[in-house]
């Protein structure tokens, strides 16, 4: 899932797209069984987790993608009570086209549950790629 979201991130910037919005499922916890009443039960903090994880991991890629070496991750949490965060992804300096990659990570809400999982929506500027 996340090289798939990487690859989409690139050929869009690539293709000239000034600001993107990536949305993805957020995998459930092998933990979970059928008959549990909440999948998640440690709520957006829960969530939050899983998705700076993956956030983290899809912004790494995006840089090796476009020929840097993934540096630093920064992580600024905005709004704890919503599991809202600021997160970049620095390229090692002097390697490939430079820049990282930027973008919130975050989930949750009534709006964001399915049946599979969590929906997730980060937005990467052009202007860190």
């Amino acid at each position: 899932m996340c090289s798939r979201a990487a690859s989409s991130v690139v050929a869009a910037v690539e293709a000239g797209e000034m600001r993107l919005s990536v949305n993805f499922v957020v995998p459930l916890l092998p933990t979970v069984r059928a008959e549990d009443i909440d999948p998640w039960p440690g709520g957006l903090k829960q969530q939050y987790e899983t998705v700076q994880a993956l956030t983290t991991s899809i912004l790494g890629q995006v840089v090796a993608a476009r020929g840097g070496t993934p540096g630093k991750t920064r992580v600024q949490v905005l709004s704890p009570e919503d599991a809202c965060a600021f997160v970049v992804q620095e390229a090692e300096p002097g390697v490939g086209e430079g820049g990282g990659g930027g973008g919130g990570g975050g989930g949750g809400g009534k709006a964001c549950e399915e049946e599979e999982g969590t929906s997730c929506r980060f937005s990467v500027p052009r202007a860190g790629l």
